[in-house]
Order: structure tokens, then C-alpha cells, then sequence
């Protein structure tokens, strides 16, 4: 029996219809995967975009950072130049040993004693504050040296203070001057006027002259 025109019409319309719905699935499944596809190059795209960012970041901030580290140490040395320049300075030079009369508690008499002398100059460009001053001389060969202590409130610039220190024993000058010498140290501890502390230190040896010997001071320290 052979089948009818409009059963053969619909099974063709069928078949077609199947066919069209086959066609438009794999449409839809392929234009899935090419929007899959385009999102998962765009997500790339930007991973990669936001690494890129972060890199330039991080290298702008440490540019920045390093950048503000140097303007920072320059800075700082320009203020420690400055202080430098500015900080003041206290000098002592040995002046010699100098003769001195001592007169007796009844002034019925009296001795010739050296005694050595140290000066000490202000320079630099602002006063030394609260200077504290400790000498010592002693005779040679060594022997206890008497201490003295010198203060001063201030020390200007060009200032000029001298002191002295007696040697024990005193070297007496009845007929002729000592054979030995005497060896004068000590240090002056000062402050700038922003309390910054700084320690001048010195130290001379002193022989006189004797015979053929000229007089002689050498320093200790340099």
C-alpha cells in the first residue's frame, strides 16, 4: 500500500524541522563557544592589562619612594653641613711655662715657681655653651698631678681665656731651670646652643732649656 501525498508531505516537514533544529543547535553551541571563547580571551586580556597596571604602579611607588629617600638624605646632609659649618670650636694652645712669685704667708718671703699656661681660643661661627675645662700637669718623671677645674658659661667666637695648673712638686727656679719637663693635658667639654655636645682634648710636653738644649714643646696627641 503505498502511502499518502500529505503523509509524505508531513514526514518531510518533519524531517526538515529536525534538520533546522539540529542546524540551529549546533549554531547555538558554536556561537556559545565563541562568546566562552572572546570571555575567556577578554578575562585574559584583562589579567593581563591589570598585571601590566600593578607593575607600572609598584615601579612609579618606588621611583616615588626612592625619589623622596634621596630629597630626605640630601636633606639631611645639607643640615649636618649647616651644623658642622655652624657648630662652634674651642682651641687650646699651650703658651709656654712662665715664671711666677709666690710670696710666703708672713710676705717675708717668696719663690720662683714655672707655671704652665694654656689658652684657650673660641672660634667657629656660633658661642660654646656651659665649657667645662679639667687640667692636669705633672712633672717628669710623672708624678700626682694637682686638678683644676675651669667653667664658663659661654665662649664666644675669638674669645680668649688663659689658665694654668701648678705642677706638684713646684718646679722652683733658685739657680737654674729643671732638667726635665712637664706634660700638660686636659679637655674642654662644651655644648652648641641646640645642646649638641662636642669635647676638645690636648695634651703638650714641655722641656726648658738646658745647656746646648733649646726650649721645646712637642704635642702629645698629634
Amino acid at each position: 500500500m503505498r502511502p499518502h501525498f500529505n503523509q509524505v508531505v508531513t514526514s518531510r516537514e518533519k524531517l526538515t524541522h529536525s534538520i533546522y533544529l539540529l542546524v540551529m543547535s549546533e549554531r547555538e553551541h558554536v556561537e556559545h563557544e565563541s562568546r566562552h571563547r572572546e570571555e575567556a580571551r577578554d578575562r585574559a586580556q584583562k589579567e593581563h592589562n591589570d598585571k601590566a597596571m600593578l607593575r607600572i604602579t609598584l615601579a612609579s611607588t618606588f621611583v616615588a619612594v626612592v625619589a623622596a629617600a634621596a630629597a630626605m638624605w640630601t636633606g639631611y646632609e645639607a643640615h649636618l653641613t649647616r651644623v658642622e659649618d655652624e657648630r662652634p670650636y674651642i682651641r687650646a694652645e699651650f703658651m709656654g711655662v712662665a715664671p711666677e712669685t709666690v710670696v710666703s704667708a708672713d710676705g717675708k718671703s717668696s719663690e720662683r715657681f714655672l707655671t704652665p699656661h694654656v689658652k684657650l681660643i673660641g672660634i667657629g661661627k656660633t658661642p660654646a655653651e656651659d665649657a667645662m675645662v679639667e687640667l692636669k700637669c705633672y712633672t717628669s718623671p710623672l708624678a700626682q698631678s694637682l686638678e683644676l677645674a675651669y667653667s664658663y658659661e659661654q665662649v664666644f667666637p675669638e674669645d680668649q681665656h688663659v689658665i694654668y695648673c701648678q705642677t706638684n712638686p713646684q718646679i722652683h727656679m733658685a739657680d737654674e731651670k729643671p732638667d726635665g719637663g712637664v706634660m700638660v693635658s686636659g679637655s674642654v667639654s662644651y655644648n652648641d646652643v641646640e645642646g649638641r655636645k662636642y669635647k676638645t682634648v690636648f695634651c703638650y710636653y714641655w722641656t726648658a732649656q738646658r745647656d746646648e738644649r733649646p726650649e721645646h714643646t712637642e704635642d702629645c696627641i698629634s
